[in-house]
């Protein structure tokens, strides 16, 4: 009880309990927004500076969870490949696709062991390769609906070929010689004339 002209402190809780609260939450603590309430307000300090407290604490809070958020639902988005490695018909030349550079690495395998020649800049998300002859290489470009021919020897496009949306695989076959080209979203097949590289059909089903 208080009595007139006697002077008492009166004794306040540490600041322990808030600087372990702000110290978990900075190095990633899992603590609820209600118990960070509860916690700094427990703790006994004058109001303005517990609601300071509790402010900047939510504000380490929000951040920290913010950030693990942002990293750990981060999705590196690929179309899957379908035919992504061709060995030339010379048996020396080997084509890996390059889907998120959007290029085509060519390695010389002569001694058993690949070795990097050369890398091409094709389309967006090449996801088939398929050597048309020694020396030129088709490049199926699921996104940009496209094909890249490459003139291997000169590590270049030569020739960019549209198609309908969602090309995914390219074979050579028929007499007279064709490429046919799968395109899944459209559920057809684009036939090209190899020589001409002019389209035989609009795709059909």
């Amino acid at each position: 009880m208080y009595e007139p002209g006697i002077s008492r402190s009166i004794p306040r809780r540490p600041l322990r309990e808030t600087t372990f609260l702000i110290r978990e939450v900075e190095e990633g603590g899992l603590r609820t927004e209600q118990e960070i309430l509860m916690t700094t307000h427990i703790v006994s300090i004058p109001g303005l500076m517990r609601r300071v407290i509790c402010i900047a604490a939510l504000a380490w809070f929000m951040g920290a969870a913010g950030a693990r958020a942002g990293i750990t639902n981060f999705v590196n988005f690929e179309t899957a490949p379908v035919h992504p490695v061709a060995l030339g018909q010379d048996g020396h030349t080997l084509a890996v696709c390059n889907l998120p550079d959007g290029r085509v690495e060519l390695f010389d395998v002569t001694s058993g062991v690949p070795a990097p020649v050369g890398s091409v800049a094709v389309g967006l998300d090449p996801v088939t390769a398929r050597f048309a002859s020694a020396n030129e290489l088709w490049v199926v470009n699921y996104i940009s609906s496209s094909i890249s021919v490459v003139d291997v020897a000169a590590r270049s496009v030569v020739a960019t070929l549209p198609t309908p949306a969602g090309p995914a695989d390219v074979v050579f076959a028929g007499n007279p010689r064709r490429a046919w080209v799968s395109c899944s979203r459209t559920n057809g097949v684009f036939v090209i004339d190899p020589e001409t590289r002019a389209a035989v059909t609009k795709g059909r089903n």
